[in-house]
């Protein structure tokens, strides 16, 4: 035998391991949650832990005798625990099914944990078994706060997850993956991509302002609504400072957080666009989100005062006529980048940036974290990256001057002023 190819014995070994652990990892969090709600469930952590087990052994018997063994194990378990289910007296008259299908759910991860998949290697099945336990774990664990956002859910927004799921499963997969048209850049695969990567993350911190809150004011309301859009925040709180100057302060504080929480934000872009440019960019994003950080510890201890903003004046950024302006502004600002690098080095892309930073900051940062994956130098496409950062960053604190009056924008100035002075020093010395 090959030394390099593990023991069978050893392979089994640990499939039978894996599947055991699945069903307590399982078990534990139903024993848990039966002794949370004073009750002992039928099917708890020993139980789970032998279904897993029971599982594992059928999927190896069944590498021997046929897949028909482990098919008669996973029925036989199905109708033991539907069987002790209906047994169980009922409480409040509730009649879920969650301890059934985590009892099935772990005897079907036993199965797989010992049976070979076409083209897996072992390491990586067991990965998968493991992967998918801890999801389910995770998924029993935060039953109150997915109840809760279920109930939150308007029809319009429970449409627009569809949506996005559709876009991502069904409209990418089809959409041709190469340059379309005389001008490079039109590729309808990585347009259809990018959409639904800001699209998701844009829709995840909507559903994140949803769901927690406002928190403890304004300051929290500025870093829960910069997960979705900081320039509808920028906008929103310094209109409350104008009817109310007494918020100067804590609205000051939320739309630096609001600013500060982008650059985390484009960080994550990068890192699903191109992993290189994202070590290049980490530092001096990461420093300037620092700075925004020093405001985070001040919003921390700040309690705040007056009424939040209204979550729903936030415009839903997963609504398909969002994806779609987005996807059309990314369109153009990555065939003028590409085009302005091709006539006049850097400095036309550098001019796109600073345009490009007016309006949105997401878009400009997918194109150049595109271009960089193509090929332009990280360095250039860096100093670009934070040059578009800085001009929208500048044109929020412009916007507070304007909107919220004098009071309002010195705060914000305090707070945004370093974030942009670090960019310009750190673009003009090519750091």
């Amino acid at each position: 035998m090959d030394p390099s190819t593990p023991d069978p014995w050893l392979i089994h070994l640990a499939g039978l391991g894996v599947a055991t652990a699945s069903g307590l990892v399982v078990g534990l969090e139903r024993e848990r949650s039966g002794a949370e709600a004073d009750r002992h469930p039928f099917a708890g952590v020993r139980t789970l832990a032998l279904a897993g087990l029971t599982g594992g052994v059928a999927g190896l018997l069944g590498s021997v005798w046929g897949v028909v063994l482990p098919l008669v194990v996973v029925a036989g378990i199905t109708v033991a625990i539907v069987l002790a289910g209906r047994a169980q007296p009922v409480q409040g008259g509730h009649t879920g099914v969650t301890t059934e299908i985590s009892a099935l759910l772990v005897t079907v991860l036993g199965v797989l944990s010992t049976t070979p998949l076409p083209g897996v290697p072992p390491g990586a099945r067991l990965g998968l078994v493991g992967a998918a336990a801890l999801v389910g774990m995770g998924m029993l664990t935060l039953r109150a706060p997915l109840h809760k956002l279920a109930r939150t859910l308007s029809p319009d927004e429970l449409v627009q997850v569809a949506q996005l799921g559709l876009l991502l499963l069904v409209a990418l997969p089809v959409l041709p993956n190469r340059d379309l048209g005389p001008l490079p850049g039109v590729n309808p695969f990585e347009i259809g991509l990018m959409v639904t990567l800001i699209a998701t993350i844009s829709f995840a911190g909507y559903l994140a302002v949803r769901w927690l809150g406002p928190g403890r004011g304004l300051a929290w309301s500025g870093l829960l609504g910069g997960l979705v859009s900081s320039t509808a925040v920028t906008l929103g709180l310094s209109s409350q400072v104008r009817e109310r100057p007494e918020l100067a302060r804590s609205a000051g504080l939320g739309i630096i957080l609001a600013c500060a929480i982008m650059l985390p934000r484009q960080l994550l872009e990068l890192a699903v666009v191109s992993p290189t440019l994202l070590r290049h960019a980490a530092l001096p994003l990461g420093v300037m989100g620092g700075l925004g950080g020093l405001a985070t510890l001040l919003a921390l201890r700040h309690r705040g005062n007056g009424t939040p903003p209204e979550t729903d004046r936030l415009q839903n950024p997963g609504s398909m006529r969002a994806a779609l302006q987005f996807g059309a502004l990314y369109v153009v600002i990555r065939v003028v980048a590409e085009q302005a690098t091709e006539w006049l080095g850097p400095s036309g892309l550098y001019v796109s940036a600073l345009l490009a930073g007016i309006a949105d900051v997401d878009a400009i940062t997918l194109s150049i974290g595109r271009l960089a994956a193509d090929g332009l130098d990280p360095t250039v496409a860096t100093r670009a990256l934070i040059l578009a950062t800085c001009v929208n960053t500048g044109v929020k604190a412009g916007l507070v001057f304007g909107v919220g009056g004098r009071r309002l924008g010195l705060t914000v100035l305090a707070g945004l002023g370093p974030m942009v002075a670090i960019g310009l020093a750190w673009a003009a010395l090519g750091l």
